[in-house]
C-alpha cells in the first residue's frame, strides 16, 4: 500500500539511522531535484565519502545490468555505498525489468537513487515493489524524496 512521505518525516528517518535500500527522486524543477539529491547522498554518506562510494549513471547511457553489478558491491572503508542514476525515466522497459530482481533482494550496504522528472506509470519498474509484500512506495511532493520503505527492517 502507498502512503505520502514529508521531507521532514525523511530526514526524521534518515536521522534515526532508517535508511531505504531505494529512492525515488521526482519533480519537474531540475534545481529542487539536485539539491534533494544533495541532501540525501549527504545524509547516506557523511562529507567526503561521495566521492570513493558513490557512483553516477545516466538512464539513457547503461544497462540495468550494470546497475545491478554496481548497486550489488559492498562499500568500501564505509558503512554505505550509493548508486545514483539520473534521467531514470529514460531508462528503456528492458533494463528497468533487469532491476526488478535486484529489488527483490537488495544489498543491505547500497542505496540505489533514481532521479527523473517523472516515471512512466505503467512499468512494472515505476510500482518498485519488492515482490515480498513489505515494499512502499512513497510518492514525492514538488521535487521531494520518494524511498522504498522495508517494514520490519
Amino acid at each position: 500500500m502507498a502512503s505520502a512521505i514529508s521531507q521532514a518525516q525523511l530526514n526524521t528517518q534518515l536521522a534515526q539511522g532508517t535508511v531505504a535500500p531505494l529512492y525515488v527522486i521526482v519533480g519537474e524543477e531540475d534545481l529542487l531535484r539536485d539539491m534533494a539529491l544533495g541532501v540525501l547522498k549527504t545524509a547516506l554518506l557523511g562529507e567526503g565519502e561521495s566521492d570513493f562510494n558513490c557512483d553516477l549513471f545516466y538512464g539513457d547511457d547503461v544497462s540495468g545490468t550494470e546497475i545491478v553489478t554496481c548497486a550489488s558491491e559492498v562499500a568500501v572503508f564505509a558503512a554505505r555505498r550509493v548508486v545514483v542514476v539520473k534521467a531514470a525515466d529514460k531508462l528503456p522497459a528492458r533494463e528497468c525489468d533487469a532491476i526488478l530482481p535486484y529489488l527483490k533482494e537488495p544489498n543491505g550496504s547500497t542505496a540505489v537513487i533514481f532521479v527523473a522528472p517523472k516515471l512512466d506509470g505503467r512499468l512494472k519498474f515505476a510500482g518498485l515493489s519488492t515482490g515480498r509484500g513489505d515494499g512502499r512506495l512513497f510518492p514525492s511532493q514538488r521535487g521531494a524524496v520518494a524511498s522504498l520503505a522495508q517494514t520490519g527492517r
